[in-house]
């Protein structure tokens, strides 16, 4: 009697180790859903020739963050949240754009008179070398030589205010940028945040290209190469694509932690996909 309540025993605990195995191996990944023997995310190493799949997320490929300048005032807000926009196309003006605008303006109108001043005092100074090839007269070759000197130096500090001039223009053009924000691609207004805090971006802009971003542990990261063709399927539309890897990142996300290390990989994706979805992306290993 008591061996056979002893085989019960051990018969139960065989059970219940085999059933917490298989929860396990199912909460790991190591199991795939569809019992294809696809590798999913943290997992054993799987023999050559096999498949990985990892799952991601879908991301916009670009972001920009734009921050108030709090020495300066808007002026105008040139868009509006989910506006499309295009690259280069004016976001934010800043008060104070129109006056360094007029005074560009003035500059150039000064600029100019400036060369035209010089152009003559050149044209001058052919007609003088003109009539000393043909005068005799003392007192005149005189008289035209001092004319020629008092144009040669008006000339040399004509040509420094107009140098300066030049300048000052281009400092004035290169000033714009600080009254204006631009977009840095095609992208979309995803928020315009008024009463932010100072930390906070006022702006913040999505391009309309897409990755997905997924986590590869190190032991699986010598199958990731830049380029290299993987599907990834989105879940939520029931939909796969054929895409390239674009970015392995070179620093874990978690140094600071025992164990594997993992880091972050990046597949382009078709435009305009729905940001957040799910996605698998399945690569061979080999």
């Amino acid at each position: 009697m008591k061996k056979k309540r002893t085989w019960i025993i051990i018969a139960l605990l065989a059970v219940v180790l085999f059933l917490g195995w298989r929860y396990l191996a199912k909460s790991r990944g190591a199991l795939d859903p569809a019992n294809t023997g696809e590798v999913v995310n943290d997992v054993p190493k799987p023999t050559s020739g096999g498949t990985i799949a990892f799952t991601g997320k879908v991301l916009p490929a670009k972001s920009q963050l734009v921050y108030k300048d709090n020495t300066k005032v808007i002026e105008t807000l040139h868009v509006e949240e989910n506006q499309q926009v295009a690259a280069d196309e004016l976001l934010i003006t800043y008060y104070g754009q129109n006056t360094v605008n007029l005074k560009i303006v003035e500059l150039q109108n000064q600029y100019i008179f400036l060369q035209e001043n010089i152009d003559w005092y050149y044209t001058r100074i052919a007609e003088i070398d003109q009539e000393l090839s043909w005068t005799t007269d003392a007192g005149y070759i005189q008289a035209l030589n001092k004319e020629k000197a008092t144009l040669n130096t008006q000339i040399a500090e004509t040509r420094i205010n107009w140098i300066d001039t030049n300048d000052n223009i281009k400092k004035l053009k290169d000033s714009l940028d600080d009254y204006e924000v631009l977009a840095d691609f095609d992208g979309f207004v995803y928020e315009i945040t008024e009463n932010g805090l100072a930390t906070s971006a006022y702006l913040t802009l999505y391009s309309n290209s897409r990755i997905v971003r997924f986590e590869v542990g190190e032991y699986e990261l010598k199958y990731i190469e830049l380029g290299k063709e993987v599907t990834v399927e989105i879940e939520g539309l029931g939909q796969t694509y054929t895409g390239s890897i674009t970015y392995i990142d070179q620093f874990p996300n978690n140094p600071d932690e025992n164990g594997t290390s993992y880091f972050n990989v990046e597949v382009a994706l078709p435009d305009n996909l729905p940001i957040g979805y799910s996605a698998i992306v399945r690569i061979e290993a080999k």
